[in-house]
């Protein structure tokens, strides 16, 4: 039953119907089945793959959306969704019929239920409607993380931090007076009011109504006489596959890339399509370059949208709003007052003031706290506020309505337009909440914590354009990125605090976190206590062949897994590898004989290894040392190794280089694996608003583009690992990984989506 499964199990089940709705398969009786390769598609979150996607109705481009939000990564193998649905239908259990999680909605045709490969669905042929009973509850407002309550009168603490070598790790009590209209604290209905623009399927400007536009637009000053011609050269030089271009129709949930020189107008085409949408009462998105360019456009647009209000274009004023990071915009005003030409803002034009104030913000707490600056600009307690009475609930500080920091969030729920750089749009929060829709709890306005600015830009807006598409990928590819503490000599790690939380969360959940960060921690600890006891292994050694000790240095910089494969095979086969390409059967022949992995992609023929040395023996020796038992098994695998490798490598130092690197790859792969499996149980984790499952989010640092799409676009995340503190290592030594997930390249397809969801 729905209400019994987890979010995993009511993906899976809505996978599956999916599957016999769209790619249906029959067995001889003529019963409709749900395969399992097919159902693997869904697993893959690329529905733009699809050729069918984009004449689905919207209805259920939004259920297949439900469906691989839920739908586990590592279903993308055929062989690991089975296991999963023996799991769901209880096969593995005593007593399957008990165990049976689907509530009898699924069945395994007749047969070895380790042999099937697909399903009956025995749902009354309606698949569609099963798929959005099962999924449909993890997507209720109440399973989003609410926004926190915010600070009333009395006496509050700041959060304790380390602010400097002055102050040391310290914190504050403030006390915030009451007032008249300031008697308790406020609730939620003073939060950002944002409401999701009904679906449109097309927004379609023609390029007459364009140039009608710009023709106006032009009209204003000198500054802008330009527009009309530069738009009227740039559309007479646009050529389409069918002709001549007559309109730019932004089909809903497509990306529609509009390419041309620079300098040829495409800036110009942005902004006219910015006031053509508020004639048309449309709201629009626009997504620039950077901070600068953010304000330039909504300063162009701003005079625009007055420009056509003052000539009676427009019945109603309206406006433009920038938004940007809350937490940068003190050392963006910093900047912007450098290049000023007069120290005196006084002295300033109109132009540099308007921006000066978007980007100026004052903190209330500083008057109320000695010293006023003891906290940086941009890290005040605007969401790290407690009780100095009741605990450590955190509470949204009583100023933010007010604040010249979150304006931006409340100005921009009524503009026409929406104006953000690439970086904000891909990674901004709205950091106090928002309150989505109007929702309500108990007559009460409840607001939806930790938005992003993506996702309130896509809700709120009929339309997303994107400047420098290419500039937004290479943000896209940069925001991919995180970095993780996996083991430490000096204090607690990621993995150690996700440990410790997992613990408050549901026993079906803490089973699912419990062996991925447990063995990345092992593996992480243990490596890290072995490069720092003298055994002499080393993460990153220099190449034997570039001088005799080479091998014998470590370098500080980052290490993947695989990335000395090459220096491997080198030294285990010389002859074979003088030439600049080495065959790709030796790089298939280290995964080979590294410890196997349960449900590892079986080759299409069984590798023949090289000659030289028993290979099975080898592969035991490195299993022992990933799977301890508890035991350290370093010395003796090394030993093992070097001795099975003896008539190979004859040289004592190459030797011993090749089992430094062989030892390390394989370390380095278990965490690979561990890390992503931690993060791909993670993401599962997301419908429960859980304390403890926001920290565990928060701890793995996912992105905006990395929580779409979690497997990198070669299918797997890519990790790479760096020591550090090596010079005081008993105090100091730590381990990181910097982790790249996501796929930018489907990111852009999905965020510049023409409408949102």
């Amino acid at each position: 039953m729905s209400g019994e499964m987890t979010g995993k199990e009511a993906g899976l089940a809505g996978a599956l119907a999916l599957a016999a709705h769209y790619f249906p398969r029959k067995d001889d009786e003529g019963r409709i089945l749900a395969g399992f390769e097919e159902a693997t598609f869904f697993a893959h979150r690329k529905p733009h793959a699809w050729s069918k996607w984009s004449s689905l109705p919207v209805a259920e481009r939004n259920l297949i959306r439900q469906v691989m939000t839920l739908v586990a990564p590592e279903w993308t193998d055929a062989k690991k969704l089975r296991a999963a649905v023996l799991a769901l239908l209880g096969i593995l259990a005593p007593d399957p019929d008990l165990a049976d999680r689907s509530g009898g909605s699924l069945r395994l045709p007749a047969g070895d239920p380790h042999l099937a490969e697909a399903v009956i669905s025995r749902v009354g042929g309606d698949f569609l409607s099963y798929a959005q009973r099962v999924t449909g509850p993890f997507f209720t407002f109440g399973k989003r993380p609410k926004a926190q309550a915010f600070a009333g009168p009395g006496t509050l603490k700041t959060r304790t931090a380390y602010l400097g070598q002055e102050h040391g790790t310290t914190s504050r009590e403030i006390h915030i007076q009451a007032t008249p209209g300031f008697l308790e604290a406020p609730g939620h209905e003073v939060l950002p009011q944002v409401h999701t623009r009904p679906q449109r399927d097309r927004v379609a400007p023609t390029v007459k109504q364009l140039l009608e536009v710009a023709k106006i637009l032009s009209g204003q000053d000198k500054s802008a006489a330009y527009l009309h011609s530069v738009l009227k050269r740039f559309f007479k030089a646009m050529k389409t596959t069918d002709g001549e271009l007559t309109e730019l129709d932004l089909t809903a949930g497509d990306l529609q890339v509009l390419n041309a020189p620079t300098g040829s107008g495409k800036t110009v085409l942005v902004r006219v399509m910015a006031s053509w949408a508020a004639l048309e009462e449309r709201r629009i998105a626009l997504a620039v370059t950077d901070v600068r360019a953010t304000l330039d456009m909504a300063w162009d647009i701003n005079n625009d949208l007055a420009y056509l209000h003052r000539t009676k274009h427009l019945a109603e004023p309206a406006h433009c709003t920038p938004l940007m990071s809350p937490s940068s915009m003190h050392r963006r005003a910093m900047d912007y007052a450098a290049l000023g030409t007069s120290t005196q803002i006084d002295e300033w034009d109109r132009r540099a003031r308007t921006d000066i104030g978007l980007l100026s913000a004052g903190c209330a707490q500083r008057a109320l706290m000695d010293p006023p600056t003891l906290y940086p600009y941009g890290e005040e307690n605007c969401t790290s506020l407690t009780s100095a009475a009741t605990g450590s609930t955190r509470l949204t500080c009583s100023f933010a309505p007010v604040c010249g920091k979150f304006q931006q969030f409340y100005r921009a729920t009524d503009a026409a337009v929406i104006v953000t750089n690439h970086a904000n749009l891909l990674e901004g929060r709205t950091r106090i909440g928002v309150v989505l829709d109007g929702q309500e709890f108990r007559g009460k306005a409840r607001g939806t914590r930790g938005m992003s600015v993506l996702e309130m830009t896509l809700r709120a807006c009929d339309a997303l354009v994107i400047d420098e598409i290419d500039a937004f990928q290479t943000a896209a590819i940069s925001r991919c990125t995180s970095e993780l503490t996996l083991a430490s000599r000096k204090r607690t790690t990621a993995l150690r605090e996700i440990d410790s939380d997992a613990k408050n969360l549901p026993v079906v959940h803490e089973m699912a976190l419990a062996a991925p960060v447990s063995h990345a921690r092992l593996m992480a600890e243990m490596l890290l206590l072995w490069l720092c006891s003298g055994s002499g292994l080393k993460l990153n050694p220099g190449n034997e062949a570039d001088s005799p000790d080479g091998a014998g240095r470590d370098n500080t910089g980052w290490r993947l897994a695989r990335s000395r494969d090459r220096e491997i095979l080198q030294l285990l086969f010389p002859d074979q590898t003088a030439a600049e390409d080495l065959p790709p059967e030796l790089f298939a022949f280290l995964d080979e004989i590294m410890p196997a992995r349960w449900y590892a992609a079986e080759p299409d023929e069984e590798a023949e290894l090289p000659e030289g040395a028993d290979w099975d023996a080898l592969q035991t020796a490195l299993t022992i040392l990933t799977a301890q038992r508890g035991q350290d098994h370093l010395t003796d695998t090394r030993d093992a190794m070097r001795t099975l490798l003896r008539e190979l490598v004859p040289d004592a130092h190459q030797q011993a280089a090749v089992v430094n690197l062989l030892i390390t790859r394989t370390v380095l792969r278990e965490l690979d694996s561990a890390l992503d499996e931690l993060r791909m149980q993670a993401q599962t984790l997301r419908y429960l608003d859980l304390g403890s499952v926001r920290k565990i989010l928060e701890t793995m640092r996912s992105s905006t583009v990395a929580t779409l799409y979690p497997l990198a676009m070669l299918g797997r995340s890519i990790h790479g690992y760096q020591i550090k503190g090596m010079d005081k290592k008993e105090q100091e030594a730590e381990l990181l990984s910097r982790s790249f997930g996501g796929d930018p390249h489907n990111s852009s397809a999905n965020s510049a989506a023409s409408q949102p969801c």
